[in-house]
């Protein structure tokens, strides 16, 4: 991708969600399942951040693309007292800002910076978040995008991130759609990646934990500890819409 592609894609999701921010919760959210998804998705990251020793109020944690704060808001009532959030659009963040409790005002600090020029030193931080975003990108564009991430991160820490997953056998609609658009028609889709690619696509980073998220809503019926069971057996934790996975420096 040339660099002025580049360029063009940080001004059209620029000027996406500067225009969409005041929508952008109550479109994915508000709903029941919004929520449920929410709670979920959410976590997975926090119990992977425990995994590694990173829930503790003296650990400092970066929310890269923190958006609308969907997981740096809930960083900061877990008791961590040093998180920073930063996105390229400063609506999106201002949405963030009217949610967090006065209490948390001084934990979460603001930034406005794209994340492959972030504005911190190298290994500042014990750990990094970062939600939905590759959806956006081109599968080659993962590694570039967090390239700076890598650095600003101390030695063995861990980005913990989603990733849409082009195996998606539990909705055989949608496999079949990406499968044909991808390997018939020779198109790339951008906002997905085969689980074997995510080692490869996220050099110098080593994946080392991987949890399936997204599966059919009508799962639910069977409980939680039945999605718990899909999201980490190794059986089937592949086949979800996505995957939060757990990268170490």
């Amino acid at each position: 991708m040339s660099s002025d592609t580049k360029q063009d894609l940080n001004k059209r999701y620029l000027e996406k969600y500067t225009d969409e921010a005041k929508r952008y919760d109550q479109h994915r959210f508000h709903s029941t399942a919004g929520q449920i998804t929410k709670k979920l998705r959410n976590g997975f990251f926090f119990e992977i951040l425990r995994k590694y020793n990173l829930v503790a109020p003296d650990k400092k944690i970066i929310d890269v693309a923190s958006g609308t704060g969907r997981v740096a808001l809930e960083l900061v009532t877990m008791g961590y007292k040093k998180v920073v959030a930063t996105d390229l659009t400063n609506a999106m963040l201002d949405i963030s800002r009217s949610k967090l409790p006065e209490q948390y005002k001084n934990n979460l600090d603001y930034h406005i910076a794209d994340m492959k020029k972030l504005p911190f030193d190298s290994e500042s931080f014990d750990g990094a978040t970062m939600g939905a975003f590759f959806y956006l990108i081109p599968l080659e564009e993962y590694g570039p995008y967090v390239k700076d991430v890598h650095r600003v991160l101390k030695k063995e820490g861990i980005l913990v991130c989603e990733v849409m997953n082009q195996l998606h056998l539990f909705n055989p609609v949608k496999f079949i759609g990406k499968f044909f658009h991808r390997h018939i028609l020779g198109k790339k889709i951008k906002s997905h990646a085969y689980p074997w690619e995510l080692q490869k696509a996220f050099a110098p980073f080593e994946v080392v934990d991987i949890i399936g998220t997204d599966f059919p809503y009508f799962l639910r019926m069977f409980g939680e500890k039945f999605i718990n069971f899909l999201s980490k057996s190794s059986l089937t934790k592949y086949f979800g819409g996505r995957f939060v996975v757990a990268l170490k420096k």
